[in-house]
C-alpha cells in the first residue's frame, strides 16, 4: 500500500517539478523517530535554536493538494468494507507541515478499536491506538505509538494537532 502512494506522490511530484532538490526540503528521519506529543517542551534555550528558513508558500499549496488528490484515489480504490463485522473510520489524509509528509488517519471500531495515523510516503504509524471497550463502555488501552499515549482521548488530542496544521 505504501508503495503504491509514494510510487503515485513520486510520479505526481515530478510531473509538477515537486521532486526537484532544490525545491523539496530535506527528507525527515524515519518515523520510529519522530516523537510528536501533546506537550512539548523545548530542548535548547532560544538562543541555540537553529533558524529555518521559512518553506515555501507555493510548494505547501501544492503539497496538500496533492496529497488531497492521493487521499481522493485511495479511498475510491478502497472503498470501506462493513462486512468483517467492525466499522471501519473513513480514511482523512492530510499533508503535514511539521513532519514534511503526507498523512492518513484511518481505524476501525467494534469491540476493540484500531486507531492510527500513517505516513504515506515513508510508511510507518506515526501514531497508534489499540484498545477495547470495557463494561463501562470506554476504550482502555492495550498498545500504542508512541507509548506515551495513556488514553483514547490522548490519542485524538495528538491526531487533531497534526491534522490542524
Amino acid at each position: 500500500m505504501f508503495k503504491f502512494f509514494l510510487s503515485i506522490f513520486i510520479a505526481i511530484g515530478n510531473l509538477f517539478g515537486i521532486a526537484n532538490p532544490a525545491v523539496s526540503p530535506t527528507p525527515l528521519p524515519s518515523p520510529e523517530r519522530v516523537s510528536i506529543s501533546s506537550k512539548e517542551t523545548p530542548s535548547t534555550t532560544p538562543s541555540q535554536t537553529p533558524q529555518r528558513k521559512a518553506p515555501n508558500p507555493a510548494y505547501l499549496v501544492s503539497m496538500k493538494i496533492k496529497c488531497n488528490e492521493l487521499g481522493q484515489q485511495y479511498n475510491q480504490n478502497h472503498p470501506l468494507d462493513y462486512s468483517n463485522g467492525v466499522a471501519p473510520l473513513a480514511n482523512e489524509f492530510t499533508f503535514s507541515q511539521k513532519l514534511n509528509t503526507c498523512l492518513m488517519a484511518s481505524g476501525w471500531v467494534g469491540s476493540n478499536i484500531y486507531l492510527s495515523v500513517t505516513d504515506v510516503l515513508n510508511g510507518g504509524d506515526v501514531l497508534m491506538f489499540v484498545g477495547y471497550t470495557n463494561e463501562s463502555g470506554n476504550y482502555v488501552k492495550r498498545a500504542s505509538t508512541p507509548d506515551s499515549i495513556v488514553s483514547f482521548q490522548d490519542y485524538m488530542s495528538r491526531k487533531q494537532a497534526l491534522f490542524r496544521e
